[in-house]
């Protein structure tokens, strides 16, 4: 498990195939390096009243560590793991409330985790991610329950509403 302090106050867009880069700062949300699309209302930027705790699936290390300190600004808690092996380590120790995964990455790739978590833990919602052509993981995240699918590149406030939104629907569901 990678575990990162998050001092840098930069701002990141997640870019197809998995890449981060860092982009100039352009209207930065309360100085926490986050920017918002044009017309998102700050209600949509407030912290969460219950500490969700999240587990991140990435091979990208500055993705994974760019997506942790988004959801960890918003007041969720994370954890970190770089491949689909280190997540089920952790899904046999902790009891994460979401996972987010890349869909692309060496071994085990993420659909293939998401298959592994509808057998042990058939309620545990996941989000997929990918750069790569949307058609298949979109068309799989629909046919599999508590399953979301969001296109790189994307915008934070477009995960963060997803996040938020899944979380809720676990609430009203279990």
């Amino acid at each position: 498990m990678h575990v990162t302090n998050d001092r840098a106050h930069n701002d990141t867009l997640i870019c197809k195939h998995g890449s981060a880069r860092q982009v100039r700062a352009v209207g930065m949300d309360r100085g926490l390096g986050i920017t918002r699309a044009a017309g998102t209302k700050d209600e949509s930027w407030e912290r969460p009243s219950v500490d969700e705790l999240i587990l991140i699936v990435d091979d990208d290390d500055p993705v994974r560590v760019m997506l942790a300190r988004l959801l960890r600004t918003q007041g969720y808690s994370v954890l970190q793991a770089a491949n689909a092996s280190q997540a089920r380590t952790v899904l046999t120790e902790e009891s994460p409330s979401l996972v987010i995964s890349d869909i692309v990455m060496p071994g085990e790739s993420g659909i293939e985790l998401r298959r592994t978590i509808a057998d042990q833990w058939p309620e545990l919602p996941v989000i997929l991610i990918s750069g790569y052509s949307a058609e298949g993981p979109a068309e799989f995240a629909a046919r599999t329950p508590n399953t979301s699918f969001v296109q790189k590149p994307f915008a934070a406030d477009q995960l963060l509403s997803l996040v938020e939104q899944t979380l809720i629907d676990r609430g009203a569901n279990g």
